[in-house]
C-alpha cells in the first residue's frame, strides 16, 4: 500500500496506463483527432521525435521488445512503400468508421479489411549492382549487394529456386565472389552474412586468425537445432574440450590407422558380396554405399553393425539424410534472427521434417546408450565410443562437467552427420564420375591390377596408386560436398581485412568458389584427374583442396574418412565396371547438379555394373592361400629355368593318353596322373663356356674402370654386385659378423679413406680422426649432404632435419636448436624433468628388487617421456600399452639388419621391389607410417587448444606458432615437415639414448668391480641426495665409465651416411656426388693409434694419473661436423643423471649369463643403430 499525490494506492487495485488518452491529449498533441505525420517534423522537414509518445509503454516496465518491433515496423513499412500503392476506394463510410475503430481487447488490433494495391516496382527490377546505403557505408562491412531492406537477396534467391531448376544457393556465392571479391558481406532476411573466398582469405581467417573465427551461428534456429550441445554445433571450452575427447578416443581405437583398416575391409568385403547378388541389375549406388560407411561409424559408437536388409537401419539411414539433404529455402526462416522457432517450423515443413528426424535420430540413440550403460562394466577397457564416454563420466564422479547424457546424445547423431552422409556421398559422386568417364574409369582398375592385382587393397597401397588418388581428389573437388562448409561465427566484433566483421554475422565459406576458381585450378568445370599428377604419373596434392574444411573446425573424422573413401572406390574399381549409358542428356544434367543443401549430395540415379573377374587360382578372399607369393616365384623361376635348359615332348601319348592326362585327378587337388615326359638338353655346355667369357670381360671392365676413375682405393667386387655376395655370405654363416667389423677390415687394407660398392652404389669409407676432420669439419659445406637413392627419398621424403640438406636442413636445424635452448633443454631448465623420470625409474626398480629385468624395457621409457615432454608437454605411464606399442615401433625403424638393407644399394630399383624383397624393410616403414599417424593425429590436438598468442610450451606448439607467424606464406614450415620431424627427434632422442643406458647398465654388470667404485664415488661425493648436473664435475669415474661405454660400443656405429653436394676433389681421389659416404665411427674408437687395447674396457683410458677426468678429442659418439646430433647436450645430461641414479640406488648383476649369451649380448644388434639385444640382469637394491 502505497500513498502518491496525496492519494492512497492499494496493493490489490488494478492500475491502468491511460497511453490512448496520452495520445489524443491536446496538451501534448493538437487536434489529436486529426491524422497529420507534419507533428514529427521540423519546419525543416527532420524528423522529431516526441517524448509523449510511449506507444511500447512506460518505465521499467515497458516492452522488452521495443528495439526489434521498431525495426521490423520501419524495414517492412519502408519496403511496402517502396515498392507498392495501397488504395481503400471501396469502403463506405460506415466500414471506413468500424475499421478505424478497431477491436476490443488488450490490443487495439485492426478487424478484417480489404486493400487494393499496386506494384510500383518488379522484383525484374531487382539491381545488379549494389545500392550504396549510409548504413553501409558507416558499418565498414565488405562489399556486397544490398537487396531489399527487411530481406536482403531472398526474393531473388526464392525467385531463382522458382524459376530455375539448375539453380544452387552455392552459384550464387560464386557469383558474388567474382563480382565483389574474396570477401563481401550480404542479408538473408535480417540475417548479415560473410562470404570468404580465395586461399590466401580462407587461410588468413580459418589458420592464422583461428581462434576469433571458430564461433558458430547465435541464431534461434542454430540454438534450437544444436542447444549447444554436441562438437560440430558447440564452441569455446565445450566445443574444445569434446573435440579433444573425441580425437583421443578416435586414437586409443586406432580409426585412422591399421587398427580401423580391418573393419572398411570387412564392409568392402559385404559390399561386393551385395553388388554380385545384384548382377544385372540397375543399382542406385547411396544404397549400399550408405549402409557400408554406417556400418563402419556404427563399430566406432557402438561396436555393432547391422545387416544391409534391416529396416531400422534402412529407416535410420532416411532421417539420417535428411538431416543434411535440405532445401536452403526451408531454411529462409532461420535468416529472420528473432524469429521465434516454432513460427518457423509452421512456415517450414522442410525444417520440421528436419527436427522431427533429430528427435527420431536422438530416441535411437538414447535407447542404444542405456542397453550399453546396462551391460557395461566401467573398470574393462572401452571399446567403442559410448563406453569411452561412461568410462568418462565414471571418472568424473558427481561433477560431470560437460559430460552430460544429453551432449553425449547430440553427439552420436553429429557423428554420424559427419561420418556417413559426407563419406557415402563422396563415394556416390566418386562412381557416378567413373561411369561417365569410362576411359578413366578403366585406367584405375588398370593401375589397381598392375599393382595389387585381386588381393584385397590396403592403405599401404595408396603410395602406388598414384592415379586412383588424383581421381579420387577430382571427384571431391569437382563436386565440393559441404559447398559453404558449416557455418563459423567471429567470436567477437573483429577486424578483418580493413573491414569489420559482426559477432552475430554467419561466415560462409566458400569451398565451392575455391574448388572452381581458375587462379587455383585451370579449366574447373572440366573433369581432369590429370591436374593432380605430375608429368612423371605421380600423384600430386594441391594445398588448394580441402574437401574436409580449412582450420581448427575442419572434420575430425578426416583420416578416417580418407580411409574408407581409398579402400571402399578401390575396391569397386577392382571388382567391378559401372556405366550410366541410360542417362538421357537431361537425367545427366540433373545428376551432376545433385541437392540443394549443406551436403552437396547425389540425388536418385540408376547405374548398370558388371564384375570383372581376375584369375583367382589362390583363391578368394582372406582365407586365399598364405603362400600364394612364394607359390608364384616358385612357379616362375622353375618353369623358366626348364625352358631355359631343357625341351620337352610328348610324341608317345595316345590320343586315350593324352585325354585321361588332360582330366587329371579328382580330389580337394586337381593333379597330375602318372605320365612320362621326354627330356631334351638345350646346348648346356655352349652356354656355360659364352657365361664364363662374359663373366670375365665384365670382371675385366670392372677392375678397368675403377682404375680410370680416380675413386679411393678399395675392393671391387663382383660387378653389379659389388661386396653384396660377400655380406651375405658372412652373415648366413658367421652369427658374429657384423657390417661394421668388415668396414673395420677395409679400413685396415686400404687407409682412412677407402671406396667400394655394394649392389651399383657406391660407398666412401672415411675412417681416422685427422680423415674425418678434415672432411666433416674443414670442408663441411661440401659433405654435409644425403643420399638421393630411391631407398632414402622414399624413407624421408625430403623432409625433417635428418634426412634433408640444403636450405631446409639449415632453417630446420636453426629452428630447432632455438626451441631447445629457448625451453632450456641441456641447461638446468630442463634437469628437473629428467630428475622427475630418475625418481620414477628409482620406484619402479625398487619394486622388482631381487628380480631379473631387462634394462630396455624401463629405460626407453624413462628416456621416451623427456623427449615427449620436450615435443608434446606430456608423458605416459611405464604400462600404458599405446606407449609401449609406441616404443615397439620405435625400435623397429633404427634395429634394421643392414642385409634387409641390401635393395637400397641398387640405386634405381622401386622402392615396392625393394619392400617386397625385404620383409625387415617393410617392417621399418610401416614402423615409421605408425609413428607418423599418431604424430599427425597429437598435432591436430595440440592444434585445437594451442592459442598461439601465448608462449609455447613444446615444440610443436613453437611450430604452430612459426606457422602463425608466416601467414599464408608457410614456406618449409609445413604440416608435412612437422610429422617428419618428430619422428626423427625421437629417433635421434630416444632409441640413442637409451641404448647408450643399457650399454652402460652391460658393462656395469659384467665388471662388478668398476661398477662398485662409480658407486663408491656417488655416495663418497653426494651421498643419498638426487643427483644433478652440479655434481658432474666431483663424479669423474662416473665420466669416464660412461665415456668408456660410449666408446666401445660406438651406437652408430658408421654415423648417419653423408653425400657430397657435387662431384668433388678429395686428398687426390674423386668423391661422386651419388656416392654415399660412411663416417667410420666404431673404426675410430677401436683404433690402436688413439685407444690402445681398444677391445679392452677400460674407463681408466678417460682419466688422468691424479684420477680426474679426461675427455679424448677422439671420441665423437655424436658425431662430426655441422651435422653432428642436435641433441647432444639433452643427451648427455640424461645419460648422466639416469646412470647416476642407477649406481646410486642399486647393483646390477649378470652373473646367471653363459659364456655363449655373454658374447652375443655384446655384439648387440645389426642395424643403423648398434643396440642392445633382450637380456636380463638381476636389480639388488643398495638402499636396503
Amino acid at each position: 500500500d502505497t500513498e502518491f499525490r496525496g492519494y492512497n494506492i492499494s496493493s490489490d487495485a488494478m492500475i491502468s496506463v491511460n497511453l490512448h488518452g496520452l495520445h489524443h491529449d491536446e496538451r501534448y498533441f493538437s487536434k489529436p483527432d486529426m491524422f497529420d505525420p507534419d507533428r514529427f517534423l521540423t519546419p525543416d522537414g527532420q524528423y522529431k521525435p516526441s517524448e509523449y509518445l510511449n506507444q511500447f509503454g512506460v518505465g521499467k516496465r515497458s516492452c522488452l521488445g521495443e528495439v526489434l518491433a521498431r525495426m521490423e515496423v520501419f524495414l517492412f513499412f519502408v519496403t511496402f512503400m517502396q515498392h507498392f500503392r495501397f488504395e481503400a476506394d471501396s469502403w463506405t463510410a460506415e466500414q471506413r468508421e468500424q475499421i478505424l475503430l478497431g477491436t476490443e481487447g488488450i490490443v487495439h488490433a485492426t478487424i478484417e479489411h480489404r486493400l487494393k494495391f499496386q506494384f510500383l516496382r518488379l522484383p525484374s527490377a531487382w539491381p545488379s549492382a549494389p545500392m550504396p546505403t549510409l548504413k553501409r557505408a558507416l558499418s565498414k562491412s565488405p562489399p556486397g549487394p544490398v537487396g531489399v531492406p527487411g530481406f536482403g537477396l531472398l526474393p531473388l534467391v526464392m525467385w531463382r529456386t522458382a524459376n530455375d531448376k539448375r539453380y544452387r544457393l552455392f552459384l550464387l556465392m560464386q557469383e558474388i565472389q567474382k563480382k565483389f571479391g574474396d570477401l563481401a558481406s550480404f542479408r538473408l532476411g535480417t540475417q548479415e552474412f560473410i562470404l570468404v573466398s580465395g586461399y590466401p582469405a580462407l587461410r588468413e581467417m580459418f589458420v592464422t586468425h583461428a581462434d576469433k573465427f571458430n564461433g558458430r551461428s547465435n541464431t534461434n534456429f542454430h540454438r534450437f537445432l544444436f542447444k549447444e550441445a554436441g562438437i560440430v554445433g558447440s564452441e569455446g571450452a565445450l566445443w574444445q574440450e569434446h573435440r579433444r575427447f573425441a580425437l583421443r578416443v578416435l586414437k586409443d581405437f586406432g580409426f585412422g590407422r591399421n587398427a580401423s583398416e580391418e573393419h572398411i575391409q570387412d564392409e568392402a568385403g559385404q559390399v561386393v558380396n551385395f553388388l554380385r547378388s545384384k548382377e544385372g541389375q540397375l543399382v542406385d549406388p547411396r544404397d549400399f554405399i550408405s549402409k557400408a560407411v554406417a556400418n563402419v561409424v556404427t563399430r566406432f559408437i557402438f561396436s555393432n553393425f547391422s545387416s544391409y536388409e534391416d529396416p531400422e537401419f534402412n529407416e535410420f539411414l532416411g532421417k539420417l539424410g535428411s538431416l543434411t539433404n535440405q532445401n536452403l529455402v526451408g531454411l529462409i526462416t532461420a535468416f529472420y534472427r528473432f524469429m521465434p522457432v516454432e513460427t518457423a517450423l509452421a512456415l517450414s515443413p522442410a525444417n520440421k521434417k528436419q527436427f522431427d528426424a533429430i528427435t527420431w535420430v536422438e530416441d535411437l540413440s538414447k535407447r542404444k546408450v542405456e542397453e550399453i550403460r546396462s551391460k557395461y562394466n566401467v573398470d574393462d577397457e572401452p571399446s567403442n565410443y559410448v563406453e569411452a564416454y561412461l568410462q568418462e563420466q565414471h571418472r568424473r564422479g558427481v561433477d560431470l562437467g560437460t559430460f552430460t547424457d544429453f551432449q553425449l546424445v547430440k553427439t552420436i547423431w553429429e557423428l554420424y552427420i559427419a561420418g556417413v552422409d559426407t563419406t557415402s556421398n563422396t563415394l556416390g559422386w566418386s562412381l557416378i564420375y567413373a561411369a561417365l568417364n569410362p576411359e578413366l574409369q578403366d585406367r584405375c582398375h588398370a593401375e589397381i591390377m598392375a599393382k595389387i592385382g585381386k588381393r584385397q587393397a590396403s592403405l599401404k597401397d595408396k603410395k602406388e596408386l598414384h592415379y586412383c588418388q588424383a581421381f579420387l581428389d577430382e571427384c571431391q573437388r569437382i563436386s565440393t560436398l559441404a559447398p559453404m562448409s558449416v557455418d563459423h561465427r567471429a567470436i567477437e566484433d573483429t577486424e578483418f581485412s580493413g573491414y569489420n566483421i559482426s559477432s552475430d554475422a554467419m561466415i560462409f565459406v566458400n569451398l565451392y568458389g575455391l574448388h572452381h576458381d581458375e587462379r587455383y585450378f585451370p579449366n574447373p568445370d572440366k573433369f581432369d584427374p590429370d591436374r593432380f599428377l605430375t608429368p612423371e604419373g605421380q600423384y600430386k596434392a594441391s594445398e588448394y583442396l580441402n574437401p574436409f574444411g580449412i582450420g581448427k573446425r575442419s572434420c575430425l573424422g578426416e583420416v578416417l574418412a580418407r580411409m574408407e573413401v581409398f579402400l571402399f572406390f578401390v575396391t569397386f574399381m577392382q571388382h567391378f565396371r559401372f556405366e550410366a549409358d541410360s542417362w538421357t542428356a537431361e537425367q545427366r544434367e540433373q545428376i551432376l547438379l545433385g541437392t540443394e543443401g549443406v551436403v552437396h549430395a547425389t540425388i536418385e540415379h540408376r547405374l548398370k555394373y558388371k564384375a570383372l573377374e581376375p584369375l583367382n587360382q589362390f583363391g578368394v578372399g582372406k582365407r586365399s592361400c598364405l603362400g600364394e607369393v612364394l607359390a608364384r616365384m616358385e612357379v616362375f623361376l622353375f618353369f623358366v629355368t626348364f625352358m631355359q635348359h631343357f625341351r620337352f615332348e610328348a610324341d608317345s601319348w595316345t590320343a586315350e593318353q593324352r585325354e585321361q592326362i588332360l582330366l587329371g585327378t579328382e580330389g580337394v587337388v586337381h593333379a597330375t596322373i602318372e605320365h612320362q615326359l621326354k627330356a631334351v638338353i638345350r646346348m648346356l655346355e655352349t652356354a656355360a663356356i659364352v657365361a664364363a667369357v662374359v663373366g670375365l670381360i665384365v670382371c675385366t671392365y670392372a677392375y678397368a674402370k675403377r682404375a680410370l676413375s680416380k675413386s679411393p682405393p678399395g675392393p671391387v667386387g663382383i660387378p653389379g654386385f659389388g661386396l653384396l655376395p660377400l655380406v651375405m655370405w658372412r652373415t648366413a654363416t658367421n652369427k658374429r659378423h657384423r657390417f661394421y667389423l668388415l668396414m673395420q677390415e677395409i679400413q685396415r687394407k686400404y687407409g682412412d679413406l677407402a671406396s667400394f660398392p655394394l649392389g651399383t652404389q657406391e660407398l666412401v669409407l672415411v675412417s681416422g680422426y685427422e680423415t674425418m676432420r678434415e672432411m666433416f669439419a674443414m670442408n663441411t659445406d661440401k659433405f654435409n649432404g644425403r643420399p638421393t637413392t630411391n631407398f632414402h627419398k622414399f624413407m624421408f621424403k625430403d623432409a625433417g632435419i635428418i634426412g634433408s640438406e640444403g636450405a631446409l636442413w639449415q632453417e630446420h636445424r636453426r629452428f630447432a636448436l632455438r626451441v631447445l635452448k629457448d625451453f632450456g633443454f641441456g641447461r638446468n631448465a630442463s634437469e628437473l624433468q629428467i630428475q622427475e623420470e630418475a625418481g620414477q625409474l628409482v620406484k619402479f626398480l625398487s619394486s622388482k628388487d631381487g628380480q631379473l629385468v631387462d634394462t630396455r624395457d624401463f629405460i626407453g621409457k624413462a628416456v621416451a617421456n623427456v623427449v615427449s615432454r620436450f615435443i608434446f608437454s606430456n608423458f605416459s605411464s611405464y604400462e600404458d600399452s599405446n606407449f609401449n606399442e609406441f616404443l615397439k615401433n620405435l625400435g623397429g625403424v633404427t634395429n634394421q639388419n643392414v642385409v634387409g638393407l641390401i635393395t637400397a644399394f641398387y640405386r634405381f630399383m622401386p622402392v615396392e621391389t625393394a619392400l617386397a624383397l625385404s620383409p625387415t624393410n617393410r617392417k621399418q616403414f610401416d614402423a615409421i607410417t605408425w609413428i607418423e599417424d599418431l604424430s599427425q593425429q597429437k598435432v591436430e590436438e595440440i592444434r585445437s587448444t594451442y592459442n598461439v598468442d601465448n608462449e609455447p610450451s613444446n615444440y610443436v606448439e613453437a611450430y604452430l606458432q612459426e606457422q602463425h607467424r608466416r601467414g599464408v606464406d608457410l614456406g618449409t614450415f609445413t604440416d608435412f615437415q612437422l610429422v617428419k620431424t618428430i619422428w626423427e627427434l625421437y629417433i635421434a632422442g630416444v632409441d640413442t639414448t637409451s641404448n647408450t643406458l643399457c650399454w652402460s647398465l652391460i658393462y656395469a654388470a659384467l665388471n662388478p668391480e668398476l661398477q662398485d667404485r662409480c658407486h663408491a664415488e656417488i655416495m663418497a661425493k653426494i651421498g643419498k641426495r638426487q643427483a644433478s648436473l652440479k655434481d658432474k664435475k666431483e663424479l669423474h669415474y662416473c665420466q669416464a665409465f660412461l665415456d668408456e661405454c660410449q666408446r666401445i660400443s660406438t651406437l652408430v656405429p658408421m654415423s648417419v651416411d653423408h653425400r657430397a653436394i657435387g662431384d668433388t676433389e678429395f686428398r687426390g681421389y674423386k668423391i661422386s656426388s651419388g656416392s654415399i659416404i660412411f663416417v667410420n665411427l666404431y673404426g675410430l674408437h677401436h683404433d690402436e693409434r688413439y685407444f690402445p687395447k681398444p677391445d679392452m674396457f677400460d674407463p681408466d683410458r678417460f682419466l688422468t694419473p691424479d684420477g680426474q677426468y679426461k675427455p679424448s678429442e677422439y671420441l665423437n659418439q655424436f658425431g662430426v661436423g655441422k651435422r653432428s646430433c642436435l641433441g647432444e647436450v639433452l643427451a648427455r645430461m640424461e645419460v648422466f643423471l639416469f646412470f647416476v641414479t642407477f649406481m646410486q640406488h642399486f647393483r646390477f648383476e649378470a652373473d646367471s649369463w653363459t659364456a655363449e649369451q655373454r658374447e652375443q649380448i655384446l655384439l648387440g644388434t645389426e642395424g643403423g643403430i648398434h643396440g642392445t639385444i633382450e637380456h636380463r640382469l638381476k636389480v639388488t637394491s643398495r638402499d636396503n
